[in-house]
């Protein structure tokens, strides 16, 4: 009989009859060893290829959303002055609560007060190394800013546009209304969507 083989193999369990634990047990179970080992790597190939194709077929789902955001924007420009601001006033209402968020993140409790507000969405700015802040002086709210904020704009999705102005218009009134419980209204003094170095808003607080 042959002399029993100690086995090293961690996928062999030892048998209680040290008699059937063999050189040749050893070796079939080094052959599945192998078989097992080659299975999860055809395995994480597929899973790797399956990964690669879901990817471009992202991509190539995000190319044709962003064309078609591109011709959205080229129809709104075609509407009139006071259609544009309608329709970019609401996407920007859907973005407020966005902004309000983040800013309750950094504060640690809900927007109360316009100085919340203000103090809120500078920190939030600095912490994304955008140049630029909101100024309270007395009952005018100045915002003054190097890059376009939104992030749609920054991670190329949606090309500037003088209509994505108007977004930003209709989403900080929205927000300084919800911070101030009165009706805010948002002038564009500048943008760098309509060919300025910086955008330049301001805010005036209505008490009627």
């Amino acid at each position: 009989m042959a002399p029993s083989l100690p086995c090293k193999c961690s996928y062999v369990k030892p048998f209680s009859d040290q008699s059937l634990h063999t050189g040749r047990t050893h070796q079939n179970a080094l052959r599945h060893h192998v078989r097992f080992r080659s299975f999860l790597a055809i395995r994480r190939c597929d899973a790797g290829c399956l990964f690669v194709s879901i990817m471009k077929g992202n991509l190539k789902m995000i190319e044709k959303n962003r064309r078609w955001v591109g011709s959205l924007q080229t129809a709104i420009n075609q509407l009139s002055e006071q259609d544009r601001l309608m329709v970019m006033r609401e996407a920007g209402v859907g973005c407020s609560s966005d902004i309000l968020a983040l800013c309750e993140s950094v504060l640690n409790h809900p927007v109360g007060s316009l100085e919340d507000l203000v103090t809120g969405w500078n920190t939030v700015r600095e912490s994304k190394d955008l140049r630029g802040k909101w100024i309270i002086d007395g009952d005018c709210i100045t915002g003054t800013f190097h890059e376009c904020g939104c992030p749609l704009v920054r991670s190329g999705f949606v090309q500037l546009t003088p209509v994505q102005c108007l977004c930003s218009k209709g989403m900080i009134e929205r927000v300084f209304s919800h911070a101030t419980h009165k009706k805010a209204d948002v002038h564009i003094k500048q943008s760098i969507g309509n060919g300025d170095d910086v955008c330049e808003f301001t805010v005036m607080i209505r008490n009627d």
